[in-house]
């Protein structure tokens, strides 16, 4: 009696906890993510993980394969202990370049910025003012944009000034936590690291006493997706973002423009997420430039419309690969989505999230499609449709 009832009250479970949560989606996203919050600095070092687990491989299965000997059991030990005492070297290297090179020539652009920020917007505002003029196209409407603009240059200017002193305290606050919340992303990326593998055992026995044995082969697919679209696309994207930040700020010194250091890094920053990211990146910096000296940003636009095309047809394939398989509406879809959920760490991870998913509908699909035709070959064989094929149901009721 019971085994007959079980499928029937699953399903009604199912639609009435699927009910609750599209009727109270608000609710139940604000506390995933309140929860996901809590864990925060475990999130940093997991996506740490994945960033450093391509070099971890390198150093331990190619560039320290041949240390020790073959038959000596502490050989895996020290290639294994090696090879993240190199990466974290690197990564710690690469923290120190930023901190006593990049950052201080940030902080004395932003400052410069802060500064002039006045005098930059007052002669963009002649600048168009003498634009309109030449081509006589001044008006009521153009009078009331300008009195926008003008309240809108006094609100930032506000903040660049009288605004940094009340929230001075704030501000260093955030930024104690957040460089808490790093170096604990980073110790616990360690761990994740360096005990994968025991990790990885510890979830497969879970997985077993968990779920039943005919659910194995699509929990390790997915596990398998999981960790080949994570780790790939995120140690792809970070790399090729470097990239273009790092020929904005060639291009941009050469070219001798303004805050080549500062856009630079906005837009590499920006070009972490796929798709808008070099319109976030670039929207801001022309703006910037633009105040400056229209033609500077004219240039800007140019030179980063090239770099953009470049990176999308030559650099891009070349470090990220095609290893996540979206066209591109189904990567402007998974953006978009996470994005409006979870903000820009959902536009950058709901990426290959939604590969993942795709894979697995895709496999399914498949799957299905295979069936279906060799059960029409059967039909068929037998000279009935395929509708006709008696189930093992009927068969025993024949």
């Amino acid at each position: 009696m019971f085994k007959q009832l079980k499928k029937p009250l699953l399903l009604i479970t199912f639609a009435i906890l699927l009910y609750f949560a599209v009727t109270n989606f608000q609710q139940l996203l604000g506390a995933i993510v309140w929860i996901l919050s809590l864990f925060g600095p475990f999130w940093i070092g997991l996506i740490l993980a994945f960033a450093m687990n391509r070099p971890y491989n390198f150093f331990r299965y190619r560039a320290f394969r041949k240390l020790g000997k073959p038959d000596d059991r502490r050989t895996p030990a020290l290639q294994k202990w090696l090879a993240l005492l190199v990466v974290y070297l690197l990564f710690f290297a690469f923290i120190t370049i930023l901190i006593f090179a990049v950052i201080p020539q940030l902080a004395e652009s932003v400052q410069k910025l802060s500064n002039n920020f006045g005098g930059y917007a007052k002669s963009l505002e002649v600048w168009l003012n003498d634009w309109l003029d030449h081509f006589g196209i001044r008006s009521q409407v153009w009078d009331s944009i300008d009195s926008a603009w003008k309240g809108f240059v006094s609100e930032i200017g506000s903040l660049l000034t009288n605004s940094v002193v009340p929230t001075l305290w704030t501000t260093l606050s955030s930024v104690a936590t957040g460089i808490s919340n790093f170096f604990i992303g980073v110790v616990s990326s360690v761990y994740f690291l360096s005990g994968k593998e025991k990790l990885l055992a510890q979830f497969k026995r879970l997985i077993r006493a968990i779920f039943p044995i005919r659910s194995y082969p699509l929990l390790n697919r997915v596990y398998r997706l999981t960790n080949q679209m994570f780790s790939e696309f995120i140690t792809g994207q970070i790399a090729n973002a470097a990239v273009v930040g790092v020929l904005c700020f060639l291009g941009m010194t050469i070219l001798r423009m303004d805050y080549a250091l500062l856009i630079s890094v906005l837009v590499g920053v920006a070009n972490v997420v796929p798709f808008f990211g070099c319109v976030i990146g670039a929207v801001p910096s022309a703006f910037l430039l633009l105040m400056v000296d229209p033609m500077q940003a004219l240039w800007f636009v140019i030179f980063i419309t090239v770099v953009q095309a470049v990176d999308g047809n030559i650099i891009s394939p070349k470090i990220v690969g095609q290893s996540i398989g979206l066209s591109g509406l189904w990567v402007m879809v998974s953006i978009i989505v996470g994005g409006s959920m979870f903000g820009i760490v959902g536009m950058f991870l709901g990426v290959p999230l939604f590969a993942v998913i795709y894979s697995l509908l895709r496999d399914f699909t498949e799957y299905r499609e295979k069936k279906h035709t060799a059960e029409a070959a059967l039909a068929g064989m037998s000279g009935q449709e395929p509708e006709d094929v008696p189930t093992e149901a009927e068969n025993g009721k024949k």
